[in-house]
């Protein structure tokens, strides 16, 4: 995670001593509901002592999304590591996974947080 201040790393024991929450979620990516467990967004950010307006979220491939931060307070973002209590591969859109509450939120169910659930993260740039 890039932060003004610097660069912090994560390896999953790391990410596991953060707050956690478990998010069970209907997606486009992945049949039915399922369990995605990992850290609060918000753990994440408070652990760095980060504060920004917005997060610029990249994965493996490049592909990059805007997050508002205020999403991840309003929605209680989850990055998951685990989908159904197993740890998530590459090929199954880990390592690291930015998901937001879909069933429980019914107005997140569209492009816009669609684009916004970027997964196979390999970095997270905190920007103001």
């Amino acid at each position: 995670m890039a932060t003004a201040c610097g660069v912090a790393s994560f390896d999953c024991a790391m990410l596991e001593a953060l707050d956690q929450r478990t998010t069970t979620a209907s997606t486009p990516w992945f049949g039915g509901a399922h369990d995605f467990s990992e850290s609060l967004g918000t753990a994440l950010l408070d652990a760095v002592g980060a504060s920004g307006e917005n997060l610029r979220v990249v994965a493996l491939n490049d592909y990059a999304a805007e997050v508002p931060v205020q999403g991840l307070h309003d929605y209680l973002v989850v990055f998951a590591t685990h989908l159904d209590g197993q740890q998530m591969s590459v090929r199954e859109k880990g390592p690291l996974f930015l998901i937001y509450p879909f069933d429980e939120n019914a107005e997140l169910f569209n492009e816009v947080y669609f684009r916004r659930s970027v997964w196979q993260i390999a970095r997270i740039e905190v920007n103001d």
